[in-house]
């Protein structure tokens, strides 16, 4: 919205023909283009490239609920394992 205001605001400086125009004409140009190309940057360029570099999001790499039952049995067969008491002890 900054920029979109500030743009408007330059719109009567890109047409002015009276005393000083020529100097201020160009640098209206110059900032109303600097104003479009950063908020094209900063809207497509930047979320597009963004994509390229961060990595899979977290719900890609999640394992599968089987794969978790499968840990989970893995783990209470090792706690069973580690409840029966030393090896050396004979029950």
């Amino acid at each position: 919205m900054t920029a979109l205001t500030t743009a408007l605001g330059l719109i009567p400086l890109l047409y002015a023909t009276g005393a000083g125009s020529e100097v201020q004409a160009p640098l209206a140009t110059v900032v109303v283009g600097g104003l479009v190309s950063s908020t094209i940057l900063t809207l497509l360029v930047i979320p597009a490239v963004y994509k390229w570099f961060v990595p899979k999001p977290l719900a890609d790499t999640i394992i599968s609920e089987k794969a978790v039952a499968r840990l989970n049995r893995a783990k209470i067969s090792e706690l069973r394992a580690l409840d029966a008491g030393p090896l050396w002890v004979k029950s």
